[in-house]
C-alpha cells in the first residue's frame, strides 16, 4: 500500500488551534532570527509551509507596501484569510514546483524540511529563488531532547511518543533532522552560514503542551489502525501529558541561516 506524503491532517477540526500553539510558543524565537539579518522595508519574503499565517503577516507589516510576501502550504486556507496587500498566498510543493528565480530577499522554512522526502529539490529551489546576497533560515526539529523532566511512566512516555514519530517517519519525517541543518547549508553553497538552537519544557498547563498533545492526538487513530499502539495506552499517555505535575523537553529546534553569495 502507498504510504500518504503527509501524515498530519490539515483538514483536521482542530489544525488552526494546534497552528496557533505553534505560533505561541515559536514566533517569539523565529522572528528575532529576522531582524538579525536586518530584514528591510521593500524586501521580498517566501514563507514555506505558512500555516496559520503570523509569520507572513509578520512579513508583510515588516516590509511594508513597496516589498512582497509570498505564503506557500499545500493548504493555505488559513492564510487566505489575512488582509494584507502586500500578500500572495500560493498552494505549493517545494521538492516538485518550481519558484521564480533571483527574487527573494529572504526563504524562510519552519518545522518543513524534516517532512519533505527529496530535500535536495526543496533546497535547490529554495537556493535558486533567492537573490545575490539573499538569506535562507532554516528551522528544524531534533527530537533527541524530548524525554520527560519529571517522576512519570517514562516507559509508557518513551513507547508511545516514539510510534508516533515512527507513523510520521513512514511519509519521510526526519526527527532528528535538525542536526543536519548545517551540513544542507553547506552543501547549498551558502555563506556566512550561521546555527542556533531553541529547547522549551512544556507539560500540564505549559504552552507548548498543546503542540504535541494536538498533533499526537489527531494522529491516534492511524497509530491505532496499523497497530503500533492500543488505544487505552493512548488516552493513558495523553491524559498523563496534561497532568499539572508532568514536564518535558522539546525537540531542540535548530534554526541555521546562510547568505547566498553575491556574484
Amino acid at each position: 500500500m502507498k504510504e500518504p506524503r503527509y501524515a498530519i491532517d490539515q483538514a483536521w477540526h482542530r489544525e488552526r488551534e494546534r497552528l496557533a500553539s505553534i505560533e505561541a510558543v515559536y514566533d517569539p524565537w523565529e522572528i528575532p532570527q529576522f531582524e538579525a539579518v536586518d530584514l528591510k522595508e521593500g524586501w521580498n519574503c517566501l514563507e514555506i509551509g505558512a500555516g496559520g499565517g503570523s509569520i507572513a503577516e509578520w512579513f508583510c507589516k515588516r516590509v511594508g507596501p513597496t516589498g512582497k510576501v509570498v505564503a506557500t502550504d499545500l493548504d493555505t486556507r488559513f492564510v487566505e484569510v489575512i488582509e494584507e496587500r502586500n500578500l500572495e498566498e500560493r498552494k505549493h510543493d517545494i521538492a516538485v514546483d518550481e519558484l521564480e528565480e533571483n527574487f527573494l530577499d529572504i526563504v524562510h522554512a519552519h518545522a518543513v524540511m524534516e517532512h519533505v522526502t527529496d530535500r535536495q529539490s526543496a533546497i535547490g529551489n529554495m537556493v535558486g529563488a533567492l537573490k545575490p546576497g539573499g538569506y535562507l533560515i532554516i528551522s528544524s526539529g531534533d527530537y533527541s531532547s524530548f524525554m520527560p523532566t519529571v517522576d512519570v511512566d517514562e516507559d509508557l512516555f518513551l513507547r508511545v511518543s516514539s510510534k508516533f514519530l515512527e507513523l510520521l517517519s513512514l511519509s519521510g519525517f526526519d526527527p532528528n533532522y535538525g542536526r543536519r541543518v548545517r551540513r544542507l547549508l553547506l552543501e547549498a553553497n551558502l555563506v556566512d552560514v550561521r546555527l542556533e538552537g531553541y529547547v522549551i519544557e512544556w507539560g500540564g498547563d505549559l504552552p507548548g503542551t498543546e503542540i504535541w498533545g494536538l498533533l499526537f492526538e489527531q494522529l491516534s487513530r492511524q497509530v491505532v489502525e496499523r497497530k503500533m499502539a492500543q488505544e487505552e495506552e493512548i488516552t493513558q499517555f495523553l491524559s498523563m501529558i496534561r497532568e499539572p505535575s508532568f514536564r518535558a523537553m522539546g525537540p531542540i529546534l535548530v534554526t541555521g541561516r546562510g547568505r547566498k553569495t553575491v556574484s
